[in-house]
């Protein structure tokens, strides 16, 4: 039998809303998927969807196909979209189809993980979006799929997920194999919490900041390695210089030698050659060391049920005497009372008046400031004791207002009496933690203070459902760390977060707030201590590499001190070797005056020796 459903169109829309409509065609068939190796092969009742071509689709408002035998929408467990154009999921589906398990969608131009198309199937348990163009995945894109097993992100464009996008799933398979920031896929559930954690970091929206840093520090070593690298290139022409000094001592000496035989020669005549100055070698000048741099261093019911047998044993005569049925719903009762630790809220009805912000200023409420006996582990309220002013109900209350000191918690069950709080007031107390839980009670609350607390944690998800949250006040606690996007999804116009450990600002206008939210996104970010310990990290390197420099520095001012010091000595060296030139050149001006006066005093002797020998002569004759 032919099916074709169309769902009004004036039934559905908002006036003047925009959209693109379309029938979507079902070839209707059992289809066999191999999830995984864990889960093995599941069979699905599928609509195999076409449409025809319309890039700009965004909503289908009727089913074309006929379905096999006696068979319905109801029974359809499982989606297939192959259309190679589509880039968005259509939503609408969940108007024809609610019992889907399975979205099988590939091959296509999908690019973003939209929450608004992933909720319509809040049975969901395998996505499979393989092979398409995803670059995001949108804040709380599986907050309504709390079911979801199985996630094929592979071979897209991802750059970035929000943090605890997965956290609160209860995956067996998540592949994410072949995408910009990760490229691993997990098959069991150990591996996929694993898996879960490495992309927390490498595809964290704070990844950009964290290269950043990792990129500055690696410039920084590199620049640094450099200038180490410069400076051992000093130290190098140093020790060149150093043996130029070596080579002209050695060329010193033996100018100095060789004339040796020279001063020899002369030794006998100093007597006669006072005036002309003794040679003396240069003094030898004491090597300096050069310093080596420093290295570059881089308990169950049952089992309270039980508990209670063995220790009254006249229970069995309760059974034997047929009332045991009527002991049992007693104790059940007295049981749940015990561990529900539920208890009444005694409210002071009053109006209050509380100046919200300068923007905002004052607003009015209808007030239960409500107090409690004394227990600590109160959970949930179950009554409401009070007077109300006149002819006022529960209805009229627009405002909860807590001091008790001793409370940990913001007790469940308001819901049940108060529908319409819009302002939650809990201050001075001893709560710890922001609980979705908690606060989800409160879907209209538009202000939320919690001053001066002892809060350290911000649950995920925490203000997920109260959307018209204009005002919050967590001034003054503990808060170390908040989940990414926490705030994203609000509209406030004041955001108040003094006091706090990973923060210390307040901003009381929508500009400020998300510059706040901006800043709280880094501060306070989970990834916040590895932030932290590559900042310390570059830190530290950037100091030693500095007191590296700083030593080299050092070095360098002793090299060219030395360097002056050679200078002034090669000067020295020069102005001697050119005396010595000088006295060379005397020298050998007196040695040809000796040779002259040695041959005249030759001469002269010979004369004698001729006359000597005349005289002797004519003596004889």
């Amino acid at each position: 039998m032919k099916n074709k459903q169309v769902m009004s169109m004036e039934k559905r829309l908002p006036y003047n809303f925009v959209a693109v409509y379309f029938e979507i065609t079902c070839k209707f068939e059992y289809l066999g998927f191999r999830i995984s190796s864990s889960i093995g092969w599941e069979n699905f009742y599928t609509c195999s969807g076409s449409f025809i071509r319309d890039e700009s689709i965004t909503e289908i408002t009727g089913i074309d196909g006929e379905h096999m035998g006696s068979r319905t929408n109801s029974n359809v467990t499982a989606i297939r979209l192959t259309d190679n154009w589509l880039t968005e999921v259509p939503s609408g589906f969940d108007n024809f189809f609610s019992n889907i398990e399975f979205l099988y969608m590939i091959n296509t131009q999908l690019v973003t993980v939209n929450s608004n198309q992933i909720q319509q199937f809040p049975n969901l348990e395998y996505l499979w979006l393989e092979n398409n163009q995803i670059e995001n995945i949108e804040v709380y894109a599986f907050s309504l799929t709390p079911l979801l097993r199985h996630i094929d992100l592979q071979y897209n464009d991802i750059t970035s997920i929000p943090y605890n996008t997965f956290q609160h799933l209860h995956l067996e398979v998540l592949k994410m194999k072949g995408n910009v920031c990760v490229n691993e896929s997990a098959e069991t559930s150990q591996n996929v919490n694993t898996l879960i954690a490495n992309v927390e970091i490498s595809c964290s929206p704070l990844g950009p900041l964290i290269e950043e840093i990792s990129s500055e520090l690696l410039n920084n070593t590199s620049a640094n390695l450099d200038t180490i690298g410069a400076n051992l290139g000093i130290i190098d022409s140093f020790n060149e210089s150093v043996v130029l000094e070596d080579t002209v001592r050695n060329f010193t000496s033996e100018i100095t030698g060789k004339y040796s035989n020279a001063n020899k020669t002369l030794a006998m005549l100093e007597d006669l050659l006072d005036s002309i100055a003794s040679i003396k070698d240069p003094q030898n000048r004491k090597r300096r060391k050069i310093v080596g741099f420093p290295q570059f261093e881089r308990t169950t019911f049952n089992q309270h049920f039980e508990s209670v047998l063995h220790k009254w044993n006249w229970v069995n005569l309760f059974i034997m005497k047929n009332v045991f049925p009527i002991i049992l719903l007693l104790f059940i009762s007295v049981f749940i009372l015990h561990f529900s630790k539920s208890v009444e809220i005694t409210c002071k009805f009053e109006y209050l008046g509380f100046r919200i912000s300068s923007s905002i200023g004052w607003e009015n409420f209808y007030t239960c400031s409500g107090s409690f006996i004394r227990d600590e582990s109160i959970t949930e309220i179950t009554g409401i004791d009070g007077e109300h002013m006149g002819s006022r109900t529960n209805s009229n209350v627009t405002a909860i207002r807590l001091t008790d000191n001793w409370l940990t918690e913001v007790p469940s069950g308001f819901d049940n009496f108060f529908s319409n709080i819009e302002f939650l007031y809990m201050i001075n107390t001893q709560l710890v933690t922001v609980n979705s839980n908690q606060i989800q009670q409160f879907p209209n609350l538009e202000y939320l203070w919690l001053e001066n607390n002892q809060i350290e944690n911000i649950e995920v998800y925490a203000f997920s459902l109260t959307p018209l949250l204009r005002h919050i006040d967590l001034q003054y606690n503990d808060i170390t760390s908040i989940p990414y996007n926490t705030f994203q999804h609000l509209h406030l116009e004041v955001l108040k977060m003094k006091g706090n450990v990973c923060v210390n600002e307040s901003a009381e206008t929508s500009q400020n707030v998300n510059t706040l939210i901006a800043n709280v996104e880094i501060s306070c970010s989970p990834l916040g201590p590895l932030i932290e310990e590559i900042s310390s990290e570059l830190l530290n390197n950037t100091s030693a590499n500095l007191d590296t420099i700083g030593a080299n520095l050092g070095i360098i001012d002793s090299f060219n001190e030395s360097v002056v010091e050679l200078k002034n000595d090669s000067e020295n060296l020069k102005k001697s070797l050119t005396d010595l030139e000088e006295i060379i050149s005397n020298l050998k001006v007196l040695e040809d005056t000796v040779r002259n006066f040695t041959s005249d005093v030759y001469g002269i002797i010979l004369s004698l020796s001729l006359i000597c020998v005349f005289v002797t002569l004519n003596i004889s004759s």
